[in-house]
């Protein structure tokens, strides 16, 4: 199938590892019916300055019509955030702990706020941040008590480390209660110690891994109801300012066609 690009992604701040990617819409479809001449579909590119891309019916992700391009490049950050969260269970009231790394760490917060958490807590170097509660990680052991005692009342706790930093991996574990649930979202290039039977074993604290949060575009059908959800978030103007803002930046930053 060809696509004939409508806007590119910004690769010169990308939001994760993504390849270059375009939002456009098909000029020959040739895939036995499942898309026509016209639809919309979001595709990773070799070339992130092409006018016209082929693609694989099983690599495309629809677009809705009434998607501003700009904000259709923001469907795999978002869908990503989204994916964090449902795998690790979020429910409405229970706590929400995520850390400072890669670019997707703003998409995280929010989605953790529109999915219910209560608190939502960042783990931070930074300043406050409008809605969470952020707690300074200059201090490990100050850092620990503030987690745990904004997060005492709640009924279980999520959190998602995208630092990959030992120390900051260690803090989470230390701070998680019983049956809390970590996810692991970025490398972690050096080893750590921690406690594995405090802080892990006598706990009964899950730890996972995030999988290939890049797959969206290799395996778009694994990512239905993640992707379905972001265009919705999307397509609501309000909820699209802020995700533009949890990027660092306005749609005109976007290349878009003329």
């Amino acid at each position: 199938m060809r696509v004939r690009a409508e806007a590119y992604s910004n690769h010169a701040a990308p939001p994760t590892g993504f390849a270059p990617f375009v939002v456009g819409r098909l000029v020959d479809a040739r895939d036995g019916g499942l898309w026509s001449k016209g639809d919309r579909v979001l595709v990773s590119v070799s070339d992130p300055k092409a006018e016209e891309v082929e693609a694989s019916s099983s690599a495309c992700v629809r677009v809705p019509d009434g998607l501003d391009p700009a904000d259709a490049l923001l469907i795999p950050s978002t869908a990503q955030a989204l994916r964090v969260w449902r795998l690790l269970r979020l429910e409405i009231g229970e706590a929400a702990v995520y850390t400072d790394g890669i670019r997707l760490a703003g998409f995280v917060g929010f989605v953790a706020i529109w999915r219910g958490g209560l608190p939502v807590i960042r783990l931070t170097t930074g300043g406050p941040i409008p809605d969470v509660e952020t707690v300074s990680i200059a201090d490990a052991a100050s850092a620990v008590e503030r987690v745990r005692s904004l997060t005492a009342n709640a009924p279980g706790l999520a959190a998602v480390d995208l630092s990959g930093s030992g120390d900051v991996i260690a803090m989470l574990l230390e701070a998680l209660p019983r049956w809390g649930r970590l996810m692991l979202a970025a490398p972690c290039p050096e080893p750590f110690t921690t406690a594995f039977y405090t802080d892990i074993h006598r706990k009964g604290v899950v730890v996972c891994s995030a999988g290939d949060l890049d797959s969206i575009f290799a395996e778009p059908l694994q990512w239905q109801a993640d992707i379905r959800n972001a265009c919705r978030l999307l397509l609501d103007a309000k909820r699209a300012a802020i995700l533009r803002d949890c990027l660092g930046r306005e749609p005109d930053a976007c290349r878009q066609r003329s």
